[in-house]
């Protein structure tokens, strides 16, 4: 990995802005355990990219810490920040934290109006907290604003709830 990483900083002096270099950087930090490197490296990926697909939950999970600390900074960073909120919001539902996501799910869609995808995510944790009302609330949401062809996915999604919550006769 270190002449991997040599190599991959030489690229650099040619061109700062080819995004693969650190997507190279960032294998080569993961498979060095180096989570820090990598995670700055996947968020360097994404800034010359463009592409929020880069931006991996399974590696923020590395080091959550650090990762938490990184994406925090971000959204104090820059006054644009929504994709770092959304980022954030994701990560605290990947470490169960939905008591912290729920706010920002929210105030996303305060901010930017009904998203389907905002009212998947929130549900999801409403329904993991127990609070059974409210996920079926975002998910009914989520069916009237939705594409056609999402719509079963809600509807399976509504019955996942009730069947959790014991109301087996609404499934």
């Amino acid at each position: 990995y270190d002449q991997a990483l040599a190599l991959l900083n030489e690229c650099l002096k040619y061109d700062k802005d080819y995004y693969e270099i650190y997507r190279f950087r960032m294998h080569a930090y993961e498979g060095k355990k180096d989570y820090k490197k990598m995670i700055d490296e996947m968020i360097m990926l994404f800034e010359k990219s463009d592409d929020a697909n880069y931006l991996s939950n399974k590696r923020f999970m590395m080091d959550k810490k650090y990762a938490f600390a990184v994406i925090k900074q971000k959204i104090a960073q820059e006054k644009d920040n929504v994709l770092w909120r959304y980022v954030l919001a994701n990560l605290y539902k990947k470490c169960h934290m939905y008591s912290e996501a729920i706010p920002l799910y929210s105030g996303l869609l305060e901010e930017y109006g009904i998203d389907e995808d905002l009212l998947d995510e929130r549900a999801e944790c409403y329904e993991a907290m127990g609070f059974t009302e409210l996920a079926l609330a975002d998910v009914d949401k989520a069916i009237e604003v939705c594409r056609e062809d999402h719509r079963a996915y809600y509807y399976a999604m509504r019955g996942m709830i009730h069947r959790h919550a014991g109301n087996y006769q609404e499934c």
